[in-house]
């Protein structure tokens, strides 16, 4: 997923800078347990380049999101990035196979997101912690390292069903297709820009118009 987010950012030449001093917030905001769910991060309002209409102005280029923001879009003006995926994936051709196993891991992202899964910090510190050899004076003993171990290699291998909240290769290829975003959206942000990096917009909006009306059924 994160090769095909670069390939986004290039191929529709978006913009994610942020001061160095927010990276170094969001850092630091990533460390606190659970932060997917409960913490919000510094990320780019417009990911096109919109200097050019706020030249003049103090409108801050940045403002804080969640995690599920971020993925899967906030209001009119930023669309998401797994939105965007999938129109690159349009872009190109994809064939349906391979649409297919991204939109599950997709879902699968959007899912941690929003508390529906547990991430993989979440599984470990349950597990941990409800682990009968767990004495509670924080170490991890030989013992329940290796029943870790053995724990996620059964879920890989689909022998052991992952624990509640959480999402076995069994659930995980049965899931629904996620729900659809709003092809206005897209738009919006398409034709927000169109003063700014022509390319950008002209890809975009071009995406958006092809899109209707099988983009719904894409994400």
């Amino acid at each position: 997923m994160t090769v095909l987010l670069s390939r986004v950012l290039l191929y529709f030449r978006l913009n994610l800078y942020v001061p160095l001093s927010k990276v170094d917030e969001n850092m630091a905001t990533a460390h606190t347990r659970d932060a997917v769910l409960t913490e919000r991060f510094w990320f780019r309002k417009h990911m096109a380049d919109v200097e050019a209409d706020t030249a003049g102005t103090e409108e801050p280029e940045y403002e804080l999101m969640t995690i599920s923001e971020i993925l899967t879009g906030k209001g009119a003006h930023f669309p998401g990035l797994l939105p965007l995926v999938f129109a690159y994936l349009d872009s190109i051709g994809c064939d349906t196979a391979t649409r297919d196993t991204v939109r599950r891991y997709a879902k699968l992202l959007e899912k941690r997101a929003t508390g529906q899964v547990q991430t993989t910090a979440s599984f470990i510190r349950h597990f941990v912690k409800s682990h009968p050899a767990y004495k509670h004076d924080s170490v991890v003993s030989q013992e329940i390292a290796h029943d870790l171990m053995m724990a996620g290699a059964a879920i890989g291998e689909r022998s052991l069903d992952a624990p509640q909240h959480s999402l076995s290769r069994s659930v995980f290829f049965s899931l629904p297709f996620p729900p659809s975003p709003s092809l206005s959206l897209l738009q919006t942000y398409a034709h927000t820009h169109t003063h700014t990096h022509t390319h950008t917009q002209v890809r975009l909006s071009a995406r958006a118009g092809s899109m209707h009306p099988n983009f719904s059924a894409t994400w």
